[in-house]
């Protein structure tokens, strides 16, 4: 791994710093970017391939590769190896290791949580990820039909791509599960505005009001007067 600072016009989305002028005018900003040397990555990358088929119940050498897949920035492989350790989590029937291959506690909530956080980055990255998004989705559905953020995330993956039609079943088979999840009632409630079924998104924002915390009753709130409006 590398660092080299870079001046650029564009604030882009990550830290920065300013440079202002003279009449204290922002003029410019400085990056740090963090590079890694392809050689060793793929070194590395080949080592723990190996040490992945040796022992495929270690769970830390999997998200170590995912880690690294994300911070080289090859989200379809980083997609490839999330999806790879959810197949698998139901053929070792979730019996997960750790470092010195003492076992996960809670493994499949530890496995669940942890990819949720991994899809977290690629919710982050915009809707360019929403393939990748729905693949993860799809795969730990077909595992846990039960599992409700996944739901969530499909949904989410077709609103990404404004496919607001797609996106209504899984969320409302969700919303199914957990009738009081002002997340998914919100997302519920966005989709409608974007079918243009003002009766429906009424009855969800208020449904988000009944159950939701006090900035997603403001935010419902403040939906439903520009609605009226």
């Amino acid at each position: 791994m590398s660092e080299i600072i870079r001046l650029d016009s564009d604030p882009g989305t990550g830290k920065n710093l300013q440079i202002a002028d003279s009449a204290n005018q922002v003029v410019g900003y400085i990056h740090g970017e963090t590079s890694y040397n392809p050689k060793y990555i793929n070194l590395g990358f080949d080592i723990i391939d190996k040490g992945i088929a040796k022992f495929p119940n270690r769970l830390d050498m999997r998200f170590g590769k995912i880690h690294m897949l994300g911070q080289v920035n090859n989200y379809d492989a980083f997609t490839d190896e999330i999806v790879k350790s959810i197949d698998f989590s139901t053929k070792n029937k979730n019996k997960w290791q750790w470092t010195m291959n003492e076992l996960v506690k809670e493994p499949k909530d530890f496995l669940l949580d942890n990819i949720q956080t991994y899809i977290n980055n690629l919710f982050d990255l915009g809707d360019g990820q929403a393939k990748n998004i729905r693949r993860i989705a799809e795969v730990t559905l077909k595992n846990y039909p039960d599992h409700v953020i996944s739901l969530s995330n499909l949904g989410i993956s077709y609103i990404f791509e404004n496919n607001y039609s797609k996106a209504l079943d899984p969320l409302l088979t969700a919303e199914k599960k957990t009738p009081k999840d002002p997340i998914i009632l919100g997302n519920i409630a966005y989709v409608y505005v974007n079918l243009k079924d003002n009766k429906k998104v009424i009855e969800y924002y208020e449904k988000v009001i009944q159950f939701g915390d006090d900035n997603a009753k403001r935010f419902a709130e403040q939906q439903l007067k520009k609605l009226k409006e």
